[in-house]
């Protein structure tokens, strides 16, 4: 008789919502801490709180940042829910393309698709969410532009399609 504990379970495969749950946080937290990182301690520009006012902007314009703690918690529930949302989008193409299922299948094709994701999502953002919402826009002529498409493409991109895939 083998005892209950000895026997080892079969890992269990992560389930899909779990993995776009996983994608979306720490793709969150992953862009929350580059920004912080560079210009809180980096530039020393601004404080945390006014940077979570700025994501707040987007629905209050610049009155986000007279809102104290509420519009910085604002901000954090809307930075989540937007890399939530990239997260869910990306894997509703993903379990739609069997060709992109087969390039994630190698972590080099999972971090190729996710550069390329990283970089739409900056771009869609800059140029689609923030020019309809009250925040403002980034013109590609500042240094600010390219540094945003790099990290997307960099640390937010991949983060998404090598958590969301299949393994």
């Amino acid at each position: 008789m083998i005892a209950a504990g000895s026997v080892p379970l079969p890992a269990s495969p992560t389930i899909p919502i779990q993995r776009v749950i996983k994608g979306g946080l720490l793709a969150g937290v992953i862009d929350i801490s580059y920004v912080m990182f560079l210009w809180v301690l980096v530039l020393k520009k601004t404080t945390a709180m006014r940077i979570w006012q700025s994501v707040a902007t987007g629905l209050l314009g610049k009155d986000a940042f007279q809102g104290g703690l509420p519009t910085a918690i604002l901000g954090g529930l809307l930075h989540f829910t937007i890399a939530m949302t990239w997260t869910v989008i990306y894997w509703q193409v993903y379990r739609r393309s069997s060709a992109l299922r087969r390039m994630s299948r190698s972590t080099g094709g999972a971090i190729a698709a996710g550069m390329l994701y990283g970089a739409c999502i900056w771009l869609a953002m800059n140029f689609v969410v923030l020019t309809l919402s009250k925040a403002t826009y980034v013109p590609v002529t500042a240094w600010q532009f390219w540094a945003n498409l790099a990290q997307h493409a960099i640390m937010i991109g991949p983060t998404i399609t090598l958590l969301v895939r299949e393994r």
